[in-house]
C-alpha cells in the first residue's frame, strides 16, 4: 500500500474491486495458482461504487480515479480523499476535499445503525494521525 491508496472511512476496505488480470500466477505453486483461478471477482464489484462526502457535507458520486487519490467529478473538478489533503495545497483550484466511503457502507450505517456519516465528525480524528 502506498501513500495514495485510499480506503473507505467506514469499513477500512479498498475503494476498488480487485481485477483478476492483476494476479500473476507465475512463480506460484500449482495449488496457489488454482486458488487464484477459482476466485470469483464478481462478488466484490460493489467496492467500485463509492461516494465522497465533502467539507460542506455534500455527497458526490465518485467516478474514475485519476491517480494519486483523486477522482474525476467533471472535466475541471476533482475530488481528493482525506489523506491526500496532507500532500496537496488546500487552495488548489478545481479540487474538492473530503471523505471516501463505499455506497453500501454508507447505506448500512444509516439503515442499520441510524448514523449519518459526517465530514466534521471524522475529519479531526484523521488529521491527528
Amino acid at each position: 500500500m502506498g501513500m495514495w491508496d485510499e480506503m473507505c472511512v467506514a469499513c477500512g476496505g479498498p475503494l476498488f474491486a480487485p481485477d483478476k488480470e492483476c494476479f500473476d500466477t507465475e512463480g506460484l505453486s500449482e495449488t496457489e495458482a488454482k486458488y487464484i483461478d477459482s476466485l470469483s471477482f464478481e462478488d466484490s464489484k460493489w467496492l467500485d461504487d463509492r461516494v465522497g462526502i465533502t467539507e460542506s457535507e455534500e455527497r458526490v458520486p465518485l467516478g474514475q480515479e485519476t491517480g494519486y487519490g483523486s477522482f474525476d467529478l467533471d472535466e475541471s473538478t476533482y475530488f481528493c480523499a482525506a489523506t491526500v489533503f496532507k500532500h496537496m495545497t488546500p487552495s488548489d483550484e478545481g479540487y474538492i476535499y473530503g471523505l471516501t466511503c463505499h455506497t453500501k457502507c454508507l447505506e448500512l450505517l444509516e439503515r442499520d445503525l441510524h448514523y449519518t456519516l459526517r465530514f466534521q465528525d471524522v475529519w479531526p480524528m484523521l488529521m491527528r494521525q
